[in-house]
């Protein structure tokens, strides 16, 4: 949205305003109903109905215009708990998950069907690119998210999916949404379930706009947004649509604006079903923690718990872990960050008890049949190529794979009164088959895994190599990780660049538990001290100078102690402090740069802690003092 814009398209009549206000009174009551206590997955999905419902009613009243944009926060958030209940209830088969609103304590749901279809998945996903909750993006995005939404044949048309594949594409993979288009468009010529005037002029003219943003031409994206603004108002404007709340806004052309502009096209369409704001991401809102909890599961060695998170597909550059103590129970506790389908997670590994005392420990987190498959997985992943690094990888899957089958054999032997598995996973594979899980089979197969091991290592060179393994892994895991992490940032990077209140960079200031999460020894103290004397004079400020080009660069802090393809990117002072910095946090420098020139504002000092972005700006100038 700019001040050039050369085409306006008006809302359609909406009726008589009195009965809209009444509208926003009563949807204020409904949304009290579900902060109760006891709620179920069911209740967030209907929050977060009535949220979106109220964030569009609040278009219509200038002065409801902030409470909008924190009901369109909140929900994002309530679509994103709501999808998680429903995707993991289909594939894990429980857990819970906590979400923590803007002035209201956390609350947890289990697990469960939340009530979400595919055109609910289409307003959450809307909602949060406009908002730009990008936990909420990654969750809803992803294609387990998509198919959580499948309703009983004969509910919805079959383009739904296609269509919403689409929708994500453009925003997370833009190079496969041709594909995705492609199947929409040909779907949507036979759905019959669908209003044919719905269909017509409030889904099918959005999949121009989702291939334009895809291939990322302005011309053609503002272009088809007109035509699908006019659509929209053609159909809304019918007496029967009058007071239909969902034509208020046109959300999903709004998201795409939204997510165009994060894209750096320039969108050229003034429209009151479209408010600049949402466009720009210029407003003030706080977005809801989400998080989801793994059902607590035993372990009986630290490598179960690694292979459960394997098996989940959970990469293992995403994951750290700490032992803790609770209610006299040593655990094992999972962070997970930055996963498809997963943003934020949680899993607890009861580990053994003092004396093998196994009273009130939960469920097992894998049988006989799940460490079967884990086997065969790990086994059946080739060496990349014959260097060495690349041998020894493949030797240490395979130590993996004979891990899991002793651990099979184990279980068979002692428990066999036990499941032989504890998922749908591996119960298929136990009744493909049920003869490989014969005590003589499995020690077959681990003889056969051992002969190839002994294979491998006879053709390694010889000489230590653990030291160059484990370097050589860790970079492997920091380059994984840091695309996810930079994706994820530049949203935020570009939101700064048009944050002129200072609002946005506020949310930002380190929170007191920051501290001892992101420095280690005498830093923490140092540096809460100089960071709050630094944020205590008002939120840094970025005054780049547009149009500008954004770089950013993502290092672990544990790659800044030396000079690297990543730490090259960060000023030189990160060197001089890098051993007071938690090797596992990565950090983020980023540089705006006017057009047409090579050098602009260079920045830096944010950092990713557990579940939001915090600002330490030039930390080697505040650590100063004891770096020495």
């Amino acid at each position: 949205m700019n001040s050039n814009s050369t085409q306006f398209i008006a809302r359609h009549n909406v009726g008589p305003v009195a009965e809209w206000q009444a509208d926003f009174d009563h949807v204020q009551k409904l949304r009290e109903t579900t902060h109760r206590p006891d709620l179920q997955a069911g209740d967030v999905g209907h929050r977060f109905k009535d949220e979106l419902r109220l964030a569009l009613i609040a278009a219509l009243f200038p002065a409801q215009k902030s409470a909008g944009h924190s009901a369109l926060a909140r929900a994002a958030g309530a679509a994103h708990a709501a999808i998680l209940a429903q995707n993991r209830w289909r594939t894990v088969g429980g857990g819970g998950i906590s979400l923590t609103e803007p002035g209201q304590p956390r609350q947890m749901v289990a697990a469960g069907d939340a009530g979400l279809s595919y055109p609910d998945w289409v307003n959450g996903f809307a909602a949060a690119l406009i908002v730009r909750d990008q936990a909420a993006i990654t969750s809803l995005g992803a294609v387990s998210s998509l198919d959580a939404c499948a309703r009983p044949a004969g509910t919805l048309d079959d383009f739904w999916p296609f269509y919403c594949g689409a929708l994500a594409a453009a925003v997370i993979e833009p190079d496969a949404a041709p594909r995705w288009l492609a199947e929409a468009e040909q779907a949507g010529q036979t759905a019959q379930i669908i209003e044919p005037a719905l269909l017509q002029l409030t889904v099918l003219p959005h999949l121009p706009l989702i291939g334009a943003l895809a291939r990322g031409d302005a011309a053609a994206f503002n272009a088809a947004l007109v035509a699908a603004l006019s659509s929209w108002q053609q159909y809304f404007a019918r007496p029967q649509q009058q007071r239909n709340w969902h034509g208020l806004l046109a959300l999903p052309a709004a998201a795409l604006s939204a997510a165009a502009v994060e894209r750096g096209l320039r969108v050229e369409i003034d429209s009151e079903y479209l408010p600049p704001e949402f466009i720009s991401g210029e407003f003030t809102r706080t977005l809801t923690g989400v998080t989801y909890h793994y059902p607590r599961r035993s372990i009986d060695t630290a490598d179960e718990a690694r292979w459960f998170l394997d098996l989940d597909g959970i990469p293992r550059a995403a994951r750290q872990h700490t032992i803790i103590e609770e209610n006299g129970q040593l655990l094992a506790r999972y962070q997970i960050n930055n996963v498809a389908g997963l943003a934020h997670a949680e899993a607890d590994f009861v580990l053994p008890a003092a004396g093998g005392q196994s009273a009130g420990r939960p469920q097992p987190a894998l049988g006989p049949a799940e460490l079967l498959y884990l086997a065969e997985a790990y086994s059946r992943q080739p060496a990349a190529d014959a260097s060495p690094p690349a041998r020894r990888q493949q030797r240490a899957n395979l130590v993996e794979a004979i891990n899991c089958v002793k651990t099979a054999l184990e279980r068979l032997s002692t428990e066999n009164e036990a499941p032989l598995f504890y998922s749908e996973r591996g119960q298929a594979m136990f009744e493909a088959e049920p003869g490989r899980f014969q005590p003589e089979r499995l020690a077959a197969y681990l003889s056969a895994l051992t002969g190839e091991l002994n294979k491998i290592e006879a053709a390694l060179p010889p000489g230590p190599a653990a030291e160059e393994d484990s370097e050589a892994a860790a970079r492997a895991a920091a380059m994984l990780s840091i695309g996810v992490i930079r994706e994820q940032v530049l949203p935020l990077l570009r939101a700064l660049a048009a944050d002129t209140t200072g609002e946005l960079a506020a949310q930002l200031q380190p929170r007191p538990e920051d501290y001892a999460r992101v420095f280690v020894g005498e830093a923490v103290e140092a540096a809460r001290a100089g960071y709050t004397q630094l944020w205590g004079g008002g939120p840094p400020r970025v005054r780049p100078v547009a149009p500008i080009e954004l770089q950013c660069h993502v290092a672990p802090a544990g790659f800044l102690a030396e000079e690297n393809e990543l730490s090259a990117h960060f000023p030189a002072g990160y060197r001089a402090i890098a051993r007071w910095l938690n090797p596992q946090r990565v950090w983020v420098a980023w540089k705006y740069i006017p057009s047409g020139q090579s050098a602009g504002q260079a920045f830096n000092g944010l950092v990713w802690v557990e579940d939001h972005w915090a600002w330490f700006p030039k930390p080697f100038r505040v650590l100063r003092q004891i770096s020495g």
